[in-house]
């Protein structure tokens, strides 16, 4: 039984599409809704420098009258003025940006590496593709023929299957290399879920 067909690889990913794909990653969406929690705490700070004003209305039974009393509740920060909350808010939300835009460029930057390296194993294997392959069925038909009159033995006949398997093989190897970089650069940047 021979298989027979053309193995297929993906779509070629592009660098740009990566690096943008970038801010969809969960981990920095996370870090963002982070920042925002920070940040809101700083607004909830300055809010405590503001006075709280409260209206309010009671019904009051007293000997059998009943009394509607309205309130006004004015509450000044004087001791507690959200110092303590806008200072940690504004001291996170500022390291909280610094390990985003670390992150950021870090995920970039092995992007980068990445697509190099699929750039450069796609070369090898357009490489052996256009150098080792053609000959490969040709060289086989050859091997046969020449053992089928006696020109070779068994044995040379083996040797000859043997390295055409082997190099076959390591085309196979070479598809893989050139896949599983495409799958590597969608997982780093995101792509994959």
């Amino acid at each position: 039984m021979v298989a027979t067909g053309r193995l297929g690889l993906r779509r070629r990913p592009d660098l740009a599409s990566l690096l943008a794909a970038v801010a969809n990653r969960p981990d920095l969406r996370a870090i963002e809704a982070d920042i925002r929690d920070a940040e809101a705490d700083v607004r909830l700070g300055r809010a405590a420098t503001r006075p709280d004003l409260a209206l309010g209305a009671r019904v009051k039974r007293e000997e059998g009258h009943r009394a509607v009393l309205g309130e006004l509740t004015i509450t000044l920060p004087i001791f507690s003025q959200g110092q303590e909350l806008r200072a940690t808010g504004a001291a996170r939300a500022s390291r909280l940006r610094m390990e985003f835009d670390a992150s950021r460029v870090a995920i970039e930057s092995e992007i980068r590496a990445l697509h190099s390296a699929y750039a450069a194993r796609e070369g090898a294997l357009a490489a052996f593709e256009q150098e080792a392959m053609p000959g490969v069925d040709e060289n086989e038909a050859l091997a046969r023929r020449s053992f089928e009159v006696g020109q070779i033995s068994l044995a040379e006949l083996l040797l000859i299957r043997r390295e055409i398997v082997d190099t076959r093989l390591d085309y196979l190897s070479r598809m893989l290399d050139v896949a599983e970089s495409v799958i590597e650069q969608d997982a780093v940047a995101g792509v994959l879920q």
